[in-house]
């Protein structure tokens, strides 16, 4: 026969088991949240990854930027001016750098685009 001290035994082992299970079952649920939260934060590092490729890779080709002037600006005095032609008409700006006014050529997405309607225009033509 089984006595008592054994059977006490046994008890507590399977008490001690189940507390095993349960704490194993919390730190799984804990996991798969961190999981979860890492796989978040992995798809908005690869989506800022992406945008920051295509800003590096378009960056060569964006024009160069220049600031307007404004001409009760203290900050202003002293410094070079030039007029530069927009769309809108001729605007004066100051020059931050030397090598900012340089032309600089058209971006590959604005030829692209002009490609892009000279092919429809002569595909409406036809």
């Amino acid at each position: 026969m089984v006595s008592d001290i054994q059977i006490l035994d046994l008890e507590s082992s399977v008490e001690q088991k189940r507390k095993e299970k349960d704490t194993s079952k919390a730190e799984n649920v804990q996991l798969k949240q961190i999981v979860a939260r890492l796989e978040s934060e992995k798809e908005e590092m690869v989506e800022q990854i992406n945008e920051l490729s295509v800003h590096v890779i378009t960056q060569q080709y964006q024009t160069a930027h220049v600031h307007k002037v404004l001409p009760h600006s203290a900050e202003n005095k002293g410094k070079e001016k030039s007029t530069v032609k927009k769309r809108g008409g001729e605007v004066e700006e100051t020059k931050r750098d030397p090598m900012q006014l340089k032309k600089v050529q058209m971006s590959m997405v604005r030829k692209l685009k002009a490609k892009e309607r000279k092919r429809k225009k002569d595909a409406d033509y036809e």
